[in-house]
């Protein structure tokens, strides 16, 4: 590794406009250690580099001067490590743990580099143990306190959040949903739509309006959920289906960007009508469900047409490989259709001809 410390401390304090006194006295050693490492006549201990890279608000690597590139190149390789990982392996627990394996190895490569430890964070947080919990936390802890980076200390606060809760954890849970801005106003994709123009203007817009679809359909999802317990279920039936009709709203050409949602949103409409007995929508919302599950699992990345968002990318992100890939289909027919404990499609609708065509759709991604 070629070490430029040299070039780096004088630049660091050419930019925060402190003399080497004034780092020296941060540091509690002599102005003229201080004067060595500038002049390339020697390194600071290696227990320092922390204390300086603090000081200047910037990592140890880039204290350092590891060249940028390769350290992202690098980092990308081990990216690339995870996505292999999620297209071979079958079980989550497998992934979960494979994940961490790899990120455990990149951040012994690059100890402070805050993007290793905010992957390594994340897949700690899916680990739901005590330990593991406790190490994401001080993990998500420190990069709160060293990252400028707001794209890092966003998803940080997010996944403090998103772990606590699911821990029961609801106060610290708020504590870091309350670190967040709180007004889709003040943000930067309000703020853009107000200050491009021309294409770029109308790329960023279209790509918000995905972005604030999905963003209302997750609202309008938490919604429903929570209102089981005091409204009836024609009132959540009704949120149920403006979620649905704010999709085809968005993409009357049918090229939805998120299948999954619309596949779950028909699921949970046909469920809910069978419950208040209007099987004929049950049913009507049952056949649509094939087209979409079979989209979500070999649709590949293809150009949306829809009026509002026409030309922005869609679907087939990320590639399954085809063992995985029937493997979720397997489950996921099992688990909602197949499954005896699920008590919403009883016999009269098992028997009919429209269920039974939509599952054997469904089924023929099987063989």
């Amino acid at each position: 590794m070629n070490i430029k410390i040299c070039e780096n401390l004088k630049e660091l304090r050419r930019q925060k406009g402190n003399t080497q006194e004034e780092l020296a006295e941060h540091l509690g050693i002599t102005m003229q250690a201080v004067s060595k490492w500038e002049r390339n006549e020697g390194y600071p201990d290696i227990t320092l580099i922390p204390a300086i890279a603090l000081y200047y608000n910037v990592t140890a690597d880039k204290l350092l001067g590891m060249d940028e590139d390769k350290i992202n190149a690098k980092i990308k390789e081990y990216d690339a490590k995870v996505d292999e990982v999620y297209k071979k392996v079958v079980t989550e627990s497998e992934r979960i743990d494979n994940g961490l394996a790899i990120w455990r190895e990149a951040q012994k490569e690059f100890p402070n580099n805050h993007t290793v430890l905010f992957n390594l964070a994340h897949f700690l947080g899916w680990k739901f143990n005590d330990e593991s919990y406790n190490e994401m936390v001080a993990i998500g802890e420190r990069l709160l306190n060293e990252s400028t980076d707001n794209e890092i200390r966003f998803n940080t606060i997010y996944n403090l959040s998103f772990f606590s809760m699911k821990r029961g954890d609801f106060e610290n849970a708020k504590k870091y949903a309350d670190m967040l801005p709180n007004s889709v106003w003040n943000c930067r994709d309000a703020l853009y739509s107000r200050i491009l123009s021309g294409e770029e203007a109308i790329e960023h817009n279209r790509r918000a309006i995905v972005s604030y679809v999905q963003l209302v359909c997750k609202f309008a999802g938490s919604l429903w959920v929570n209102m089981q317990q005091k409204y009836s279920r024609e009132e959540i039936i009704k949120v149920l289906e403006f979620t649905l009709n704010l999709n085809r709203l968005v993409y009357p050409d049918g090229d939805f960007d998120n299948e999954t949602e619309i596949f779950y949103n028909l699921y949970n409409l046909a469920c809910w009508n069978i419950m208040i007995g209007n099987t004929e929508n049950a049913l009507s919302y049952i056949e649509e469900m094939p087209e979409h599950f079979i989209k979500i699992y070999t649709g590949p990345k293809t150009k949306h047409t829809s009026f509002l968002v026409n030309k922005l990318e869609y679907g087939g992100s990320y590639q399954r490989s085809r063992e995985r890939m029937l493997n979720d289909v397997k489950d996921t027919i099992q688990d909602l259709f197949e499954n005896e404990n699920r008590a919403f499609f009883d016999d009269n609708i098992k028997s009919d001809a429209r269920y039974i065509a939509a599952i054997e759709k469904m089924k023929s991604l099987l063989s």
